[in-house]
């Protein structure tokens, strides 16, 4: 039969806690760059002509409705 030590039963222990929370200034950088990546897929979705907005299904319509959004704004 194993004996375990305090020293594993803390490892253990450490392992199967729950995650902390993201701390704020994480949370502030991973907002930062959702915003930065929608700036530049509204950027290039500017950029398409309409055989390319066709093809994966938009109009023109729906382009003008997205690109009117702030790019914080999902």
């Amino acid at each position: 039969m194993a004996t375990l030590t305090h020293a594993t039963m803390t490892v253990f222990q450490a392992k199967s806690s729950p995650r902390q929370a993201p701390s704020l200034v994480t949370r502030a950088l991973d907002t930062l760059h959702i915003w930065r990546r929608r700036a530049r897929e509204r950027r290039r979705l500017a950029e398409l002509n309409e055989y390319e907005l066709r093809d994966f299904g938009a109009s023109s319509a729906d382009r003008f409705q997205e690109l009117a959004k702030p790019f914080w704004r999902g």
